[in-house]
């Protein structure tokens, strides 16, 4: 992430970013830099901004997956009347606006950059499943978490978005079961 020696390293960055903008989730770049100062580094926005690019994104990428993977440790609820299932998924995803710089990476719609996540949480177990991410612009029906995610007496939750008829079959014949609104 860092070609020089210089007070934003990886770490620094990831802090900077994480900490400022759990302060103040719009948070300009000149806001992120007065936020490093109770890290106790020095830094302007200007110089945030020479790094926000391509290596930022694989960055914090790295730092996500890394995250979920911790996010992935069990932790059992003890709910007896869904005990039932073998599994318990709930799948949606959400968009993240990303800077225009972005949008070769991450198109969004018209001009803008957005990010979509979509996540499986493991309901029984308390942990995720499963996470993709993609362009913003991709329908949420091109997912199929929910469908890689049905096996025998597993429960499927999704909304709308992810609806389609054929995806409601390959559940049904997996013996799995859904909810889903009937479009």
């Amino acid at each position: 992430f860092s070609k020089h020696d210089s007070a934003i390293n990886a770490q620094t960055f990831v802090q900077i970013l994480v900490l400022g903008w759990l302060k103040k989730k719009d948070g300009s770049l000149n806001e992120l830099a007065h936020a490093a100062r109770d890290l106790g580094l020095r830094v302007t926005g200007s110089a945030l901004h020479e790094r926000m690019g391509q290596a930022a994104v694989v960055l914090l990428a790295g730092v996500l997956k890394r995250t979920l993977e911790v996010l992935q440790k069990p932790c059992p609820l003890p709910l007896e009347v869904l005990k039932k299932f073998s599994g318990i998924y709930i799948t949606d995803s959400t968009q993240i606006a990303l800077p225009k710089q972005m949008v070769s990476i991450f198109r969004g719609n018209k001009a803008n950059s957005m990010l979509k996540l979509h996540v499986t949480w493991d309901y029984l177990n308390g942990n995720l499943a499963a996470l993709e991410m993609e362009e913003g612009r991709s329908p949420d029906q091109k997912c199929q978490l929910h469908v890689s995610h049905a096996h025998a007496g597993t429960l499927q939750l999704f909304d709308l978005g992810y609806f389609k008829q054929e995806y409601l079959r390959d559940i049904d014949q997996q013996a799995a079961y859904f909810v889903c609104r009937y479009q």
